[in-house]
């Protein structure tokens, strides 16, 4: 038998007994009675494993495929409770019930983890407007008093995230947390001038003003009431004020004008 045949065999007995999470080089290469240099070069490394699996026509089990979301799962409790700073790789772990070996397979490191994370969130986001302008295209002031009361919402539920949202931008310092911080900025402020642009042309909101002005008007009153929301501010009263708030960001403070 080859060395690859050697292989071929060895991932096929460890997939069938352990979630390919668990199955680590180093196990596949002492199974298999091959170097770690020759394996590397078999399989594509970490990386190439799932594909090389894949290849071979074995099937992942119910395990494999929902461990990704077992980590995000666990990792926006443990971020949340913890804070970037004070998390680790070991807490997300312990918290999934999984081996630290698991998240690394599927995460290279904190930061990757918490961007997959973020990016999850971000689209669920998406998802769920999505969703609401099926049900309402119309974008007037009630559905965006609508949108803001569940901004205040979800930062009353989901404090620490909140507070993970300013502790990591007081990181982009950092190459790669600016990138990763700007990348979902400007699909917020594309979606926002999307959504005014519609509102323009319906003549829910003035159409003398560039949609992008706007957008970025509403994205830094969302930024405002989530302050708000996380210091408990009580004067004013901001959800009293949100039906006057939607007024000026889509009508501005005098009349309408319409084309």
């Amino acid at each position: 038998m080859d060395k690859k045949s050697q292989v071929d065999a060895a991932i096929a007995d460890l997939a069938a007994r352990v979630p390919l999470s668990e199955i680590t080089l180093t196990v596949i290469a002492a199974k298999a009675a091959v170097s770690l240099p020759t394996l590397r070069r078999i399989v594509g490394g970490k990386k190439g494993l799932p594909t090389y699996v894949a290849q071979l026509g074995i099937e992942l089990g119910v395990e494999d495929v929902q461990t990704p979301a077992r980590l995000l799962s666990a990792a926006k409790r443990v971020f949340a409770k913890r804070g970037y700073e004070g998390a680790s790789l070991d807490h997300v772990a312990a918290a999934a019930g999984m081996t630290k070996g698991a998240v690394y397979h599927h995460f290279k490191n904190k930061a990757d983890l918490f961007w997959a994370l973020a990016e999850e969130r971000l689209s669920n986001q998406v998802t769920l407007a999505d969703e609401a302008n099926r049900v309402n295209p119309a974008w007037d002031e009630t559905k965006l008093e609508g949108v803001l009361k569940q901004v205040l919402k979800r930062s009353a539920k989901e404090q620490g995230w909140a507070r993970l949202h300013y502790e990591i931008l007081s990181r982009t310092r950092d190459r790669d947390a600016k990138r990763h911080f700007m990348k979902q900025e400007a699909f917020l402020l594309k979606t926002l001038s999307e959504t005014v642009k519609t509102a323009q042309e319906s003549g829910e909101a003035r159409n003398d003003i560039d949609p992008q002005a706007i957008a970025l008007v509403i994205a830094a009153v969302i930024e405002r009431l989530m302050q708000y929301d996380m210091l408990k501010v009580k004067t004013p009263n901001v959800e009293k004020l949100l039906p006057d708030i939607a007024k000026v960001l889509l009508g501005g403070s005098g009349t309408k004008l319409q084309t």
